[in-house]
């Protein structure tokens, strides 16, 4: 028997290599926002009002004294809104790829009128 050739035939395969990557930063802060109100609160007061009449019934001269009148306190109290928790959550999902593999299978090509036998080892 006569070598003629050699041929290797090659087939590609795949590896997977998984890396946790970063995508983003985040910063938790609480951002304080002020809110102008306002508002109208009705107020009451006392006067003395002393009035000079005239024998004929006019008003000559009027003269008012303030007693007492509300004051108004504005306090402040923080209340309770909410809670927020913070928190990581690790997440499993599956995700389809698609690769294509290249293989080497051997070709024969023959010229003329021949018979091609295939003989397989028992």
């Amino acid at each position: 028997m006569i070598k003629i050739a050699n041929l290797t035939l090659n087939e590609e395969q795949f590896e997977i290599i998984k890396n946790l990557t970063n995508i983003c930063d985040v910063k938790i802060n609480k951002n304080i926002v002020t809110e102008e109100k306002s508002f109208i609160i009705p107020i009451k007061r006392e006067e003395l009002v002393i009035e000079k009449i005239s024998l004929d019934g006019k008003v000559l001269d009027t003269i008012i004294i303030p007693l007492a009148e509300e004051k108004i306190e504005i306090n402040k109290t923080k209340i309770f809104l909410e809670d927020v928790n913070i928190y990581k959550e690790k997440l499993d999902s599956n995700e389809h790829f698609y690769i294509n593999l290249l293989k080497e299978k051997l070709k024969i090509e023959v010229n003329g009128e021949v018979v091609v036998t295939n003989i397989k080892p028992q």
